[in-house]
């Protein structure tokens, strides 16, 4: 029991570390890797379940096992601060929550934890981040953990959720201004016209934007359980930025659709009807 901090003497630890080279017990209420400042890379290559919150500083870090911080959501969480790449290799993951309604911060880096079948957390919050990918295999809500407010980056941002609906509580932001700058998608393993009760939602007034010039592509279910996207700036009617009986898979770029604009395009699974009477 108690908290466990393994970290160098010295700014940086001189060699990489592995947590396999270690027992870690998971009645331990906090475990911490590193400290900030350590450049040193970090391999998760045991399972490693901690009933507390966990916290790992290095250069790169390789989640390639299963990371898990057990408990409420109240007390349970995962920082991850890297300065080369953070990302979660085939049978990586990151757990917070027993029941995945813990947090998750990014502190740093260039982050790919895409395994959507097996990440789980509650809330996501991101700040000081190059690129980003973050798919979790339910419901996820991008909000605030610690002091750390919604997810800003200046790299590509693609955020997504299996089955189960996206909230945005608080900014999504990129400075990226490609044609693939920001994606947000609620739901990513639903088919065209298919569970449209999962949904891009917005809670709030969060600001979601991309560098000048730049493309953002929001996935959503369905039309009336994402009526508060069309509150957000550069939306509305008449915009020309809704696409609807679509999602990640179409090609926009083929002749039977408009291109998307540069700025946010919401794209729904559900395909609108309409009742005339003669």
């Amino acid at each position: 029991t108690g908290q466990l901090h393994i970290e160098p003497a010295g700014t940086s630890f001189t060699s990489g570390f592995l947590t396999s080279a270690w027992t870690l017990g998971s009645s331990l209420s906090g475990l911490t890797l590193g400290k900030d400042g350590n450049t040193a890379n970090i391999t998760v290559d045991s399972a490693t379940s901690i009933a507390g919150p966990i916290a790992v500083y290095g250069g790169n870090i390789a989640i390639n096992s299963s990371l898990t911080s057990t408990g409420t959501a109240s007390n349970a969480s995962i920082t991850l601060k890297g300065s080369g790449n953070v990302t979660d290799g085939a049978s990586g993951y990151v757990q917070s929550g027993s029941d995945g309604n813990g947090s998750l911060q990014l502190l740093g880096g260039n982050v790919t934890l895409d395994n959507s079948t097996s990440n789980n957390v509650g809330t996501l919050a991101a700040s000081g981040v190059s690129g980003l990918t973050y798919l979790d295999k339910a419901g996820l809500t991008i909000g605030t953990v610690g002091s750390t407010q919604g997810v800003s980056a200046t790299g590509v941002v693609n955020i997504g959720t299996q089955l189960g609906s996206l909230n945005i509580a608080q900014k999504v932001v990129t400075t990226n201004a490609s044609s693939t700058a920001l994606t947000l998608n609620a739901s990513m393993g639903s088919a065209i016209g298919a569970d449209t009760g999962s949904n891009l939602l917005v809670s709030g007034t969060p600001t979601i934007s991309v560098g000048s010039g730049g493309l953002a592509r929001l996935f959503t279910g369905g039309i009336t359980g994402s009526s508060d996207l069309a509150s957000l700036s550069g939306l509305g009617a008449g915009s020309g930025h809704f696409r609807y009986n679509a999602d990640e898979s179409t090609v926009f770029s083929s002749p039977s659709w408009a291109p998307l604009s540069a700025g946010l395009n919401v794209i729904y699974r559900e395909q609108p009807t309409a009742s005339v009477t003669v």
